[in-house]
């Protein structure tokens, strides 16, 4: 594996996003879902649109190698300059997406410099249809809001044998995007602030994502149990706390926000993995959309994602780990 970093996810979700996520597992073809490029059936959101309510969405481009202009080695290297690349070449193709919702009733929220993603906020189906048949779109995504549930073991990882082959995370970080991280607890060493002291606090970065709530981590304090199974299973890595919550959920937007920020600060830190222990369960197609871009992106750039499923007794897999 990567850098030597054996990481398990073992934090889930298995609660539904809301009362439409039982049309969400039964799917069926509909004509606005093919002309909006929906990538999952979203009877609600195209009902808020119709009542004229505004909606948050996320844009993904097409980002083959032909579209973009690249060769497969440049699309899959997981270099530094591939990665800057390819982050030029994604702004390049954002630019007609702008350029359409800034001539429309639409608000492009945000641009994720290293993803092929684009937030925008919507008030009718007329404009996200001008937004659909620009010729980049690939998707559109919901920007769904997650929840996290924690049971933890670590017992099916045969930890002592991969600590005696040496594989314990030396050199590299764990992003780990969650509900924050409160680094001043004992398992992350004598911290006094983000890699203070350098040599001896193991959190060397936090970031809220999220509306900031003026804390390291919410009441549940999930962000820094998971944070605290990653020290003890990879007890040579750096943790990193990206806070992606906003109270008990995580929207969509915020999670490809934090992703973002990991592919951009690969090498600043040495990010070999990001955890995300959230999801929800309720979706068929996995594929396409927003998180399934933005994970590839990541494992592109060499970051490998290790999200939750299974809790709850889920036989199926959760979404986003089904991506």
């Amino acid at each position: 594996m990567r850098s030597g970093l054996i990481l398990i996810s073992t934090f889930a979700a298995a609660v539904l996003i809301n009362n439409s996520c039982a049309q969400r597992r039964n799917p069926s073809s509909s004509p606005w879902q093919t002309n909006y490029k929906l990538d999952r059936p979203a009877g609600a959101i195209v009902s808020a649109l119709r009542a004229g309510q505004e909606q948050r969405l996320l844009v993904v481009l097409k980002h083959d190698a032909e579209v973009m202009g690249l060769n497969d080695d440049m699309i899959d290297s997981d270099s530094d300059d591939a990665i800057a690349v390819r982050a030029a070449k994604y702004n390049e193709l954002k630019q007609s997406i702008i350029s359409t919702a800034q001539s429309k009733n639409v608000k492009s929220e945000d641009v994720y410099s290293h993803l092929p993603i684009i937030k925008i906020s919507v008030n009718s189906l007329k404009d996200l249809l001008v937004i659909a048949n620009d010729q980049n779109v690939q998707s559109i995504s919901e920007d769904v809001q997650f929840k996290y549930k924690a049971t933890a073991n670590l017992n099916l990882i045969k930890h002592t044998e991969a600590m005696q082959t040496g594989f314990n995370g030396t050199g590299t970080a764990v992003a780990v995007l969650d509900t924050g991280l409160d680094y001043k607890r004992a398992a992350f060493g004598p911290c006094t602030a983000p890699a203070t002291p350098a040599d001896k606090c193991r959190v060397i970065h936090v970031q809220d994502f999220a509306r900031n709530d003026n804390t390291l981590d919410d009441s549940s304090l999930h962000g820094t149990n998971v944070a605290g199974i990653a020290a003890m299973v990879a007890p040579g890595t750096k943790l990193i706390g990206l806070d992606v919550f906003d109270g008990e959920g995580a929207y969509t937007s915020d999670i490809v926000n934090a992703i973002n920020w990991v592919i951009a600060n690969k090498s600043k830190y040495n990010i070999a993995a990001m955890n995300m222990s959230l999801g929800s369960s309720g979706f068929n197609n996995c594929t396409t959309g927003s998180m399934a871009a933005a994970i590839a992106s990541a494992r592109n750039a060499g970051i490998l994602s290790a999200v939750a499923s299974g809790n709850s007794g889920s036989t199926t897999l959760d979404y986003p780990a089904c991506s």
